[in-house]
């Protein structure tokens, strides 16, 4: 999910905290966040890179 947020200068900045899956070892839910983002656009990129990176090469706990 993309959020909006203002820094204390007033300049915009967007972030986003996606739900990834659950971790088959640990069994918990994998969530992952990252700000300071100039545009919506490039959160958007970075969200779905990071998701398109854990289908593809796994969990953490699994590359071990």
């Amino acid at each position: 999910m993309i959020k909006k947020y203002s820094l204390k200068n007033g300049d915009t900045r967007y972030m986003f905290h996606s739900y990834i899956g659950v971790d088959p070892v640990t069994d918990k839910d994998v969530y992952r966040k990252r700000s300071g983002f100039k545009t919506k656009k490039e959160a958007e990129i970075a969200e779905a890179r990071l998701i398109n990176d854990f289908h593809k090469n796994g969990f953490p706990s699994q590359r071990k």
